[in-house]
């Protein structure tokens, strides 16, 4: 028996050294996948936090350009776009294409226009380490398993929170278009802005500062013969304070005590209510009227100390004369002819604060030979200015439609600048940026 046992095992020998050898091999299988598996593990470690610095700096390199752009809106996009590359190739060449870079509105800083257009006021960057920049992540490990290479990216928005620091005289600033025509006389830092463009004709003079602005100057249109107007051109947009806040205007002077109105000074009595005021009804100075309905003033009278807020429209007849007045509708204001608002020739710059405030929640007409010296005007509709203004000075006007105006006007600024006494009226802020990633 023992004999026999060892020819079987003899016999046997070939096929368990086999059967040994594949055993081996099952083992190098095996190890080979555990350190495939190690590896893919490992390397996945490595690379991940490879990618994650990798799309941090990123995310540095965004927020910095998108600042960057931001500071450079006011003088336009092309300049706003040219500082965001330079900081972002300052930081690290390749991470920002100019493809990359959008100009838009960023919520809650900034008026609508009546067609839905917002203004531009921030600057959206995204920097990319991509096959499309030629400069993905590579990997250490990952290649190993087929993966050579990883894509990371990072998105910045800057917006502007405050106006832009030019055109403190004063000036026409349209969200959508400001359209005028020929013969008009612009000095002492008056600003004529419309973010859709600026339109006029013949004969229109630019000196002692007055400027063109608008975002893009392919929307600038004008005839032949203005001097001065291509050197008051620029490329900018503009950061609109007053027409978001007409309503919650209106409805302070309507609801609240008049130390909660937010008046100007001028302001110390009432309020007085009624359900609407006619040509001939007496108003007293001092005083804050609230009125239900329309308001009817009629000539020759003059106005002086005084606020009027009215739930319908305010017409104004000719031959009436205005000075620290707040005029505010929830319709259309609408004056006449020979209408003066605010100070005189010689002070109305001096005074430092603004002599006369209308807002007009629909809009805001103004007929002929009209005198209107630092004057705050703002209105959710379109604003008008007829034909032949014997002055219009020191006065800042803004409307969310276009601003039209007629020839042979002298429109002035003030260089100082003036102050806005009609407080939580969108008061001068200064220029800021808000990082929205």
């Amino acid at each position: 028996m023992t004999g026999q046992k060892t020819h079987l095992l003899a016999q046997a020998g070939p096929k368990l050294r086999r059967f040994t050898g594949d055993e081996a091999g099952t083992g190098s299988v095996t190890g080979l996948i555990i350190t495939i598996v190690a590896l893919t593990i490992g390397g996945t470690a490595v690379d991940y936090t490879s990618a994650v610095s990798a799309r941090a700096q990123a995310q540095v390199v965004a927020d910095a350009a998108a600042r960057a752009g931001a500071a450079k809106l006011r003088e336009g996009q092309d300049a706003a776009r040219d500082a965001a590359l330079a900081i972002a190739d300052a930081h690290r060449p390749g991470l920002l294409d100019a493809s990359d870079i959008m100009f838009t509105h960023w919520p809650g800083h900034g008026a609508t226009a009546s067609n839905g257009r917002k203004p531009i006021n921030a600057v959206a960057v995204q920097t990319r380490r991509d096959n499309r920049n030629a400069n993905p992540v590579a990997t250490y490990l990952l290649h190993l398993v087929g993966v050579d290479r990883l894509q990371v990216s990072a998105i910045s928005v800057a917006a502007t929170t405050g106006g832009f620091a030019h055109c403190s005289g004063g000036g026409f600033f349209a969200l959508e278009r400001s359209v005028g025509n020929s013969s008009n006389d612009y000095s002492d830092g008056f600003c004529l802005h419309g973010e859709d463009g600026v339109q006029f004709h013949n004969q229109n003079r630019f000196t002692s500062g007055a400027e063109i602005t608008m975002p893009n100057l392919a929307d600038f249109q004008a005839h032949n013969n203005n001097p001065g107007a291509e050197d008051a051109l620029r490329a900018y947009s503009h950061e609109f304070r007053l027409l978001d806040s007409i309503p919650d205007v209106i409805s302070m002077m309507r609801e609240g005590t008049l130390e909660e109105a937010g008046l100007p000074p001028f302001v110390t009595l009432g309020p007085v209510y009624r359900t609407s005021i006619s040509q001939d009804d007496a108003l007293s100075p001092d005083t804050l009227y609230i009125v239900s309905g329309d308001v009817a003033l009629r000539d020759p009278r003059s106005f002086q100390n005084m606020a009027i807020v009215a739930g319908g429209n305010i017409t104004v007849d000719s031959n009436v004369d205005f000075d620290n007045v707040v005029l505010a509708a929830e319709g259309f204001i609408t004056f006449n002819s020979n209408i003066r608002i605010g100070g005189s020739e010689l002070e109305y710059c001096d005074r430092g604060v603004y002599g006369g405030y209308v807002l007009g929640q629909q809009g805001i007409v103004f007929n002929s030979n009209n005198i209107l010296r630092g004057v705050l005007m703002a209105s959710q509709g379109d604003v008008v200015f007829n034909s032949n203004n014997t002055a219009t000075d020191g006065i800042y006007v803004e409307a969310a439609g276009d601003i039209v105006y007629n020839s042979r006007q002298t429109l002035r600024g003030c260089l100082p600048g003036l102050e806005n006494e009609l407080h939580h009226a969108g008061a001068e802020r200064e220029y800021t940026q808000a990082l929205v990633r």
